[in-house]
């Protein structure tokens, strides 16, 4: 890596992940001069705009700097448009019979029309009561359950408990690797698992927050079904990164009075 040519030691960096194809400056490629391999370099100023991640950048325990934990999934889905994503949703979830919404980042871009950013992966969220429907419906996938510091371990149908909230899918047999390998799979997706009661969905950090399941569901164009955007927000709050504080900035003016009235008070009891 570039990073470990030019900046070993150094424990001050900050790594920016930049949109090309916002980036009004010319991409050249210069020779590492250890590795021999074309290293990317930004031939003027970077428009800030075309950023859309900024994180401390230090080396790992070995001393050495490490590719971002997303970097293999913004190589592999980053490119990915809007019309794809929507046809590869409808594709996957035909059939399936029981709620489910486009999470995260893509359900922000769906419902603008526009894609902002490049997103790592796509995330579907789901009823956790449904995990049996939803084994069933990707039959034939690899399935496994995806937690921060575990090791994807298979999911072969039986009830998912804590820490283990969120599935990751590919298609094909299971076969082994890390999390960088199944994150740069073309067929990944990953399935959140969504709390409910009394016909409710609850949100998962906070029993207190909750919403009448008829109004999770939004409509974007295409016929794909979102996760309202106050309800997006409110998920990327807990530990608000560069890039959330973007989407958060970018989205709130296209809220109405009653969507920033629920996510004023979701947000005052889950992360006051």
């Amino acid at each position: 890596m570039a990073a470990n040519h030019w900046f070993a030691g150094r424990t001050d960096l900050v790594l920016l992940l930049i949109d090309t194809d916002r980036l009004q400056s010319e991409v050249r490629l210069d020779l590492a001069e250890a590795s021999g391999r074309p290293v990317p370099r930004v031939d003027g100023p970077v428009n800030l705009d075309a950023v859309f991640e900024a994180a401390p950048y230090r080396p790992g325990p070995d001393g050495r700097f490490h590719p971002h934990q997303e970097a293999s999934g913004f190589a592999t889905h980053g490119v990915a448009t809007l019309d794809q994503i929507r046809r590869r949703v409808l594709e996957v979830m035909a059939g399936y019979r029981r709620p489910w919404w486009v999470a995260g980042g893509w359900a922000l871009d769906l419902l603008l029309g526009a894609k902002t950013r490049p997103h790592a992966d796509l995330e579907i969220s789901m009823l956790a009561a449904d995990q049996l429907a939803l084994f069933r419906h990707l039959h034939g996938w690899d399935l496994r359950l995806a937690a921060p510091g575990q090791s994807l371990p298979p999911w072969d149908g039986g009830r998912i408990q804590p820490p283990f909230h969120q599935i990751w899918a590919r298609r094909g047999p299971g076969r082994p690797s890390t999390a960088e390998e199944f994150a740069a799979d073309l067929t990944m997706l990953g399935f959140l698992l969504e709390q409910s009661r009394a016909n409710r969905w609850v949100y998962r950090r906070h029993h207190g927050v909750s919403r009448p399941l008829h109004q999770v569901g939004v409509r974007a164009a295409g016929g794909v079904r979102v996760v309202p955007p106050e309800i997006a927000l409110l998920f990327k709050a807990k530990a608000p990164r560069f890039k959330d504080q973007r989407d958060f900035d970018r989205v709130l003016p296209h809220l109405d009075r009653a969507a920033r009235s629920w996510l004023a008070s979701a947000l005052e009891q889950a992360q006051p």
